[in-house]
């Protein structure tokens, strides 16, 4: 059984949560309408390198400046910009978000969370704007102390609210929600690139350590690995039948939830290139895109191919399902809807830069943004 995510809003990086990349509400039969599209920053380049969050009337988007705003879902009009401080001069000093954010309803209102690439993780209101707190996780040397890693959200036993994310430090990091306190710290062998699963009280780590270790949410300690043999860019799609993830020389794995063992592994992937996004579950299929230029349809059951789907450039971005059809951005500047039974081109749409992020979806519309930092919004026809 798949869990979409919740109909009307899209709260996170794959709709948050098992990271299935199911959208709860149907946007019809494509083609889209161009609702509005805008430009970020009209006096530089602030890319778009992660997916939007929507909730009620808002778009939340992030940019690689260290800029989140929220956008009116109605014209895209800004009604607000937070900025995260850029601390030192260096290269690689940028204070970018590469993370989507989280957006979660709670007892104080609703709250914005994402990582920068200073090691700081930001809690920001999502009415006003302003910062409600920020917690230091930066590793020890420049290099590691990136975020990379996607938060999600969970609830412990007695009902509060968790963050979670990964570092480039290596680290899985646990946060009270609420205050931004530390709750836990867990340990990874290499990188945490990706979001971390939540699943049914565990928590799924992948990674650069090749490995998908299984933590338990409360305490974070861990209670099971599987070898992948290869590093991963995107998480780990989780479902009741399987857990599903993609790694780099071109291989999609399906893992029993309960041994923890391998069921199948599909190579049908050109030149072994690398599974860079997070799998799509639906429908009984896989759904990936790669760096061979492909999406890719895997039988969730046998691991054979279903269909491929070529496009002009390298897909990075995570595909999401939404009523029947699959949306992925290429490098080739496209937006693609296929038939998710089919493969076939339902629709696509022309950008002006390379579109590297996943779609977010809900509220009725399409967002996505692309790497010359233009955020287009669609709505059904």
């Amino acid at each position: 059984m798949t869990k979409k995510n919740e109909a009307g809003n899209w709260v996170g990086f794959q709709g948050g949560g098992a990271l299935v990349g199911v959208a709860g509400e149907d946007l019809g039969t494509p083609p889209l309408k161009l609702r509005w599209s805008r430009k970020l920053n009209e006096e530089e380049r602030a890319a778009v390198g992660n997916s939007a969050a929507i909730f009620g009337e808002v778009v939340y988007v992030a940019d690689l400046k260290g800029g989140l705003r929220a956008l009116s879902i109605q014209d895209g009009a800004t009604r607000w910009t937070y900025t995260a401080e850029t601390k030192g001069e260096g290269e690689g000093d940028a204070a970018a978000f590469e993370t989507a954010p989280l957006v979660v309803q709670g007892e104080k209102g609703v709250r914005v969370f994402l990582g920068d690439m200073q090691g700081r993780f930001h809690c920001v209101d999502g009415v006003s704007g302003e910062k409600v707190w920020t917690f230091q996780a930066a590793g020890p040397e420049r290099a590691e102390r990136g975020i990379h890693s996607s938060a999600n959200f969970f609830k412990d036993g007695t009902g509060r609210g968790r963050v979670v994310f990964g570092m480039d430090s290596k680290e899985i990091y646990s946060l009270d929600a609420e205050h931004g306190k530390l709750v836990w710290k867990g340990q990874a062998e290499d990188r945490v690139n990706a979001a971390v699963t939540v699943w049914e009280g565990k928590l799924l780590v992948t990674g650069c350590d090749a490995r998908l270790r299984v933590l338990s949410a409360a305490d974070g300690k861990e209670t099971g690995i599987f070898d992948l043999k290869m590093l991963t860019g995107g998480g780990t799609a989780a479902t009741r039948e399987a857990w599903v993830v993609g790694t780099d020389q071109g291989r999609v794995l399906n893992i029993d939830p309960q041994t923890l063992t391998s069921r199948w592994i599909y190579t049908g992937i050109e030149d072994a290139a690398m599974v860079y996004g997070t799998p799509a579950v639906s429908e009984g299929m896989v759904i990936v895109g790669a760096k061979d230029r492909c999406v890719h349809a895997i039988d969730l059951a046998t691991g054979k191919a279903r269909w491929v789907f070529r496009t002009g450039g390298e897909i990075v971005a995570s595909p999401v399902v939404s009523g029947g059809y699959v949306y992925v951005g290429s490098a080739d500047k496209n937006l693609y809807a296929l038939n998710v039974r089919t493969g076939e081109l339902a629709w696509s749409y022309a950008g002006t830069r390379k579109i590297d992020a996943p779609v977010a979806i809900g509220g009725g519309v399409l967002i996505v943004g692309d790497t010359g930092g233009t955020v287009y919004c669609f709505e059904r026809r």
